[in-house]
């Protein structure tokens, strides 16, 4: 074959994912520029803010080394720090390009079949799930990148395709990364250890090369040991887990329950009334399922705010597909091997999701093998159809209903929008009206406030916000009618708020009973530093009245 047209087919196989994945992040970028999610950083409590504050220590000396937090400190060099968090998350897109072309590699690698590596390289180009968490400044998208990266190594230097001790040398360098971004990135390692072994033992090869594979794990671990031991800190390059508290959540059959009151003993009571061995299989169905289940992001809130999650490839299409192709691949004779690699990464991963909770963050690690897996069970329809093996077909085809109707049964519950959801995104689209209205500007408040409500019919914090901008400007009558058709939220903060505002505008329009009631309830949800003095002050008041 004439090389240069090979080069240009290979180029070819690369270039047409890897410029959608650029395409799809540059209109994903200039969407977040434009939106509420870009201010998370800035709310107090979550985690996106301390990881800037983690990596601006680390440039500084001043905090321990992690992946991502090195990841944030090199960003730093380069960026304004008005600008960080702008550019760890163009950073992250960025990452998201080289993962699409190291998917399409690993399809490559394993199937010969540059077509389907293109689809494969699609499908985690427009895979939502990556795309919503590069938009955020947490860990996940460098763990993904650093495990994809790790085994592309590894299935370079099984195939034969690099040789020698160095490239097992840089096999092992990349495979101990995940294991500096999470703890529970350490069985990765071990995996690719007993994989690699194993390989060497049935082809009777020396064990030499595995030895340089631990070598290179075991030269970045030093150099971390003694970047922490140069600054005066013992040298621990990792958080290990609360691991009471993992195994404490893990025990409960409630997964989305995180909270533990005591941990030592509900340890001791799922040890003693739980089966943990049922407990834990009975999370694998919700690794497989089409669901996410959602933690710090979720998923289900911010692809109607953020475009073009909407219009992407949704977890509920591509995860029964890719799990169907991965069954698919180990039992047609002639892929099982291939399907190994796929195995390897799953027990690493699936493990630590067993025994905690298989959140979508977590799952995330898993989208390159799902988008492989999914487009070898395309492969494998279209070589039916193309060979009219109408049996290879139907099972290709019934493989993936029965995925499907395997995601539907046991799925997490269904999708739903948390009060933490909208919570957080109004703390930062309310910034400006309630500090107009603390000045007395509810004019001004009300003007920002009237188009914010239309575009989010269902956030409670914003409503209520609307509802004092309405009673400041004299709009009593309004201001119920809102109230009145929203019903009372479940926070109990925001219940309060509500009651005691609906009293307000009852008050103004001279419904009495209806002020009291409202007054008294609210009064009655007993929260600490709730307006209780004004509340007290009007229930003696209307009470006269009535």
């Amino acid at each position: 074959m004439d090389l240069r047209k090979y080069t240009a087919k290979t180029i070819a196989t690369y270039a047409a994912p890897v410029f959608a994945a650029l395409a799809v992040r540059v209109v994903m970028f200039f969407s977040w520029i434009d939106s509420p999610f870009r201010s998370y950083h800035t709310l107090v409590g979550l985690d996106m803010r301390k990881f800037l504050l983690w990596g601006t220590g680390l440039a500084e000396g001043r905090c321990r080394f992690t992946a991502y937090r090195f990841f944030v400190a090199v960003v730093s060099l380069f960026v304004d720090p008005a600008n960080l968090a702008d550019g760890v998350v163009a950073a992250q897109l960025a990452l998201g390009v080289l993962a699409t072309g190291l998917t399409v590699f690993i399809f490559r690698s394993l199937f010969r079949e540059r077509f389907f590596a293109i689809l494969a390289g699609f499908l985690f180009a427009l895979y939502a799930p990556p795309l919503l968490y590069e938009t955020h400044i947490l860990k996940e998208t460098v763990y993904l990148f650093l495990t994809t990266l790790s085994l592309v190594t590894a299935i370079f230097v099984v195939s034969k395709r690099g040789t020698g001790w160095k490239w097992f040398f840089i096999c092992g360098m990349s495979a101990i990364m995940p294991f500096l971004t999470r703890f529970s990135g350490v069985l990765w390692f071990v995996s690719a250890v007993l994989w690699i072994f194993f390989v060497l033992r049935r082809r009777k090869e020396s064990l030499k090369p595995l030895f340089a594979f631990i070598c290179g794990g075991a030269v970045v671990l030093a150099a971390v040991f003694a970047f922490e031991f140069s600054l005066g800190r013992s040298p621990k390059p990792f958080f290990t887990p609360n691991a009471a508290y993992v195994l404490s959540v893990g025990a409960k059959p409630e997964l989305s329950d995180l909270s533990v009151e005591d941990t030592s003993e509900a340890s001791a009571a799922a040890r003693g009334d739980e089966n943990l061995i049922g407990c834990y299989a009975a999370k694998i169905p919700y690794i497989f399922s089409g669901l996410e289940m959602p933690n710090n992001v979720n998923y289900y809130f911010e692809r109607l705010k953020l475009f073009p999650l909407n219009l992407t490839v949704s977890p509920g299409f591509l995860v029964p597909l890719g799990f169907a192709g991965l069954i698919l691949m180990f039992f047609v004779p002639g892929f099982r091997g291939r399907a190994i690699p796929f195995l390897w990464l799953f027990f690493s991963f699936a493990v630590p999701m067993m025994l905690f909770v298989p959140l979508a963050r977590y799952k995330l690690v898993l989208a390159p093998m799902f988008c492989v897996s999914a487009s070898f069970l395309a492969m494998m329809l279209f070589r039916g159809i193309r060979g009219s093996d109408w049996n290879r077909v139907a099972l290709v085809a019934g493989m993936g209903g029965v995925c499907f109707l395997f995601s539907a049964i046991f799925a997490p519950p269904p999708p739903v929008v948390r009060d933490g959801d909208w919570k957080a995104y109004a703390m930062v689209v309310l910034k400006k009206p309630v500090e107009l209205m603390t000045g007395g500007d509810f004019k001004s408040a009300r003007a920002i406030l009237s188009p914010l409500v239309k575009a989010n019919p269902e956030n409670p914090y914003i409503r209520i916000e609307y509802v004092s901008s309405l009673l400041g400007t004299g709009a009593s009558k309004s201001a119920y009618f809102v109230l009145k058709g929203m019903g009372i939220p479940g926070n109990s903060r925001l219940a309060a708020r509500y009651l005691f505002e609906r009293g307000e505008a009852a008050r103004l329009l001279s419904l009495t009973d209806e002020a009291v009631e409202c007054y008294r309830r609210a009064k009655a949800l007993n929260i600490d530093g709730f307006r209780g003095k004004a509340t007290d002050r009007w229930l003696e008041k209307l009470s006269g009245k009535r």
